[in-house]
């Protein structure tokens, strides 16, 4: 099993296709219009497999079925994977347990704020300040390195055991370590506060009132009769997916079998009251470091919409999920291949959620272009920002030029559409909170504009611009020698080129002008 991937980078440069289509009724026949992109999704998921992605995707927005269909073969031999074919879920299990600790808040059975002392008394000294919610978010201190092997034949006691004799790795709360244990101990705080076992609490409270019922665990005999993949080794083809190791070495952090169309109605009724009523839902979702929130990493997209999303990889199959908070629209990819599911959940979202496009023009042809065909300017250029309807525009002004400031003119200017200005804000924001704590203060602001990828020109408009910000810059000077500047990065890139044609370094002060500047302007009406 491993940690959820990087899921945010943009990669629409890859894909020379989308679509902006509305869609057919949910479950049912795809209308023309529809099949073009329905065409494309299905293109998208075997270019980045190489034409060879093993398992089932089902794509959804909002509420139209776009993609729903099996890939190669379950057993790896002469039987189709198709949307009802059963895998394991890995580490997309996660999200299971941790809802079935707020199911159990619902019921008064415990407080996610409840020291985990309440459930383990051999947690203490250091382990009595853990908590559920730690636990939850993978900021309980506990060593990463603890764990019981998925084959263990140890108790449920003996994995609490286990943890309450080693110390802590950390504060509880103060670091976000990828913790597979914490989430062992969640299944046994179910068992301890419910009176029943783990699987059979999910089954009746989650399951049952979701109407999962293609949905079980390793071991479930009650799954043998439905359709079910196999897994695949470097020994070869390997058991079915139900047939594996499930201890209290897995239990809690994996080993959730289902299939594409159950995880649909689990999302689903993660927008209702049909499991968890709103203020549990609010809880689950709600990131604490590192946009972790329950089970589930939180983010924002270049629209401005809540992205939720976990992967999950073991023994011969992995599984990527992604679900939007404002809308009914999900990304189910469970494989029994070696795709990389988050760079297709990325591409396929970006099919049917294309971003707006950011324009950017420079005109330096008052100023005189390096070897490298570049100008920088220091501390007397700075960037102003403006709100104009739906969109913000940054424009890059020399101070110290009276004339250009009469005109009106400027070196460079950004046309952003607000959703994209929001994030650009949040991740601003974010770094500048965030700033590693080994960084020099920095007083001085250098900001080049870089054109040697546009054929000797010296003003360029350009369509389809990428931003990103780093806490500090690292890279080659022009003679090859690496250079490490603590200052703030903010960077403009041709998405088409995979060229940055505007790069600043901001000192701590421009950076923070800057992100005042930007929530102001996203406040106007």
């Amino acid at each position: 099993m491993c940690e959820s991937l990087w899921y945010g980078m943009p990669i629409t440069h890859l894909l020379a296709f989308v679509c902006l289509t509305y869609f057919a009724n949910a479950w049912g026949a795809l209308a023309p219009s529809d099949e073009d992109l329905t065409d494309q999704l299905t293109e998208t998921v075997q270019f980045l497999s190489q034409g060879g992605y093993w398992g089932s995707v089902l794509v959804v927005r909002d509420g139209q079925v776009l993609l729903d269909r099996g890939f190669g073969d379950a057993d790896y031999r002469d039987t189709p994977n198709t949307p009802e074919t059963l895998f394991e879920i890995a580490s997309l299990s996660k999200q299971f347990a941790a809802a079935g600790i707020y199911r159990l808040e619902m019921d008064g059975l415990l407080s996610v704020d409840d020291p985990v002392s309440r459930f383990f008394p051999q947690f203490v000294g250091e382990k009595e300040s853990i908590t559920i919610h730690h636990l939850l978010t993978h900021t309980s201190g506990i060593s990463k390195k603890l764990g019981l092997p998925y084959t263990s034949d140890a108790s449920r006691d003996e994995l609490i055991e286990l943890v309450a004799s080693e110390p802590l790795d950390s504060t509880p709360g103060e670091v976000f370590v990828y913790s597979n244990i914490g989430y062992a101990l969640l299944a046994a705080t179910i068992e301890i506060a419910s009176g029943m076992s783990f699987e059979d609490y999910l089954r009746t409270h989650l399951f049952a009132p979701a109407g999962l019922e293609h949905t079980g665990f390793i071991g479930d005999d009650r799954l043998r009769s439905m359709p079910m993949s196999s897994r695949l080794s470097t020994q070869g083809i390997g058991p079915l997916a139900v047939d594996w190791a499930w201890s209290w070495g897995y239990r809690g952090m994996g080993g959730v079998i289902t299939n594409t169309h159950d995880l649909l109605r689990w999302h689903r009724a993660l927008s209702t009251d049909q499991v968890l009523d709103a203020s549990a839902r609010d809880r689950l979702f709600e990131p604490f470091l590192k946009n972790y929130a329950s089970g589930w990493f939180v983010a924002t997209n270049e629209l401005g919409m809540t992205r939720m999303y976990h992967s999950g990889r073991v023994a011969g199959y992995s599984s990527m999920m992604v679900r939007f908070g404002e809308e009914d629209s999900a990304i189910i990819l469970l494989s029994n291949g070696h795709t990389n599911l988050s760079r297709v959940a990325l591409a396929l979202e970006e099919l049917i959620y294309p971003a707006p496009t950011v324009s950017l023009t420079i005109d330096v042809r008052g100023y005189e272009l390096n070897q490298y065909r570049a100008v920088v300017g220091t501390d007397e250029w700075a960037w102003r920002v403006a709100r104009q309807q739906d969109a913000l525009t940054l424009t890059l002004i020399n101070l110290l030029d009276d004339a250009q400031i009469a005109q009106g003119t400027q070196i460079a200017r950004v046309d952003v559409p607000l959703p994209v200005a929001k994030k650009l804000g949040n991740d601003l924001r974010r770094v500048i909170e965030n700033k590693p704590a080994d960084a020099k203060a920095q007083a001085s602001t250098e900001i080049g504009i870089y054109l040697y990828a546009y054929e000797g020109k010296q003003s360029v408009a350009i369509e389809g611009v990428d931003f990103r910000v780093m806490p500090r810059y690292s890279g080659q000077d022009g003679d090859g020698n690496r250079i490490v500047d603590d200052r703030i990065t903010f960077i403009a890139i041709d998405a088409a080129r995979s060229f940055w044609p505007v790069m600043s370094k901001l000192s701590d002060q421009a950076a923070a002008d800057l992100l005042e500047d930007i929530e102001d302007a996203l406040g106007e009406p």
